[in-house]
């Protein structure tokens, strides 16, 4: 379709959503490693202000209401709150039968007090983002939260 984000940008706009405004600048390399397990030369994160601390801070509400009130919602995991927003992407194409193909999206972070993540799926041709990449943003957070209290 016409939408030139990708999932990468859009995860990078939530980051500023629920870092109160600040986004971190996208870098390819984080450092490198030479036994496959640590770390070094970290380059130490950049950060951007984007928006408002309030802008952000309504947004944040916004995107929590839409997964916690919303009784509807597939996004909702079972073991922590988030917040997100999905997103049913028009791509002007059609199949066969002269339907239109949509791109299901979601993005979101969590946990919703002091967020540590920010998570978003893209399901190419796979119509409403509550309906195909909710279920998959939900399990992904799952997931990790459960990876989390392992450790």
């Amino acid at each position: 379709g016409k939408l030139t984000a990708t999932p990468l940008l859009v995860s990078q706009m939530t980051c500023a959503i629920a870092n109160d405004g600040i986004m971190p600048i996208l870098r390819v390399v984080k450092g490198l490693t030479s036994d496959g397990k640590n770390v070094d030369n970290q380059k130490n994160p950049q950060l951007a202000y984007t928006m408002e601390e309030n802008t952000a801070k309504k947004l944040q509400g916004f995107m929590s209401a839409a997964v916690n009130n919303n009784e509807e919602s597939n996004a909702k995991p079972y073991n922590t709150m988030t917040a997100g927003k999905t997103s049913t992407a028009q791509t002007g194409r059609f199949d066969e039968n002269g339907t239109e193909l949509c791109n299901a999206w979601i993005t979101g972070f969590f946990p919703v007090y002091k967020p540590k993540y920010a998570v978003t799926v893209l399901v190419e041709d796979g119509g409403y983002g509550n309906t195909a990449a909710a279920p998959i943003f939900r399990e992904i957070i799952e997931k990790i939260v459960r990876y989390q209290k392992s450790n």
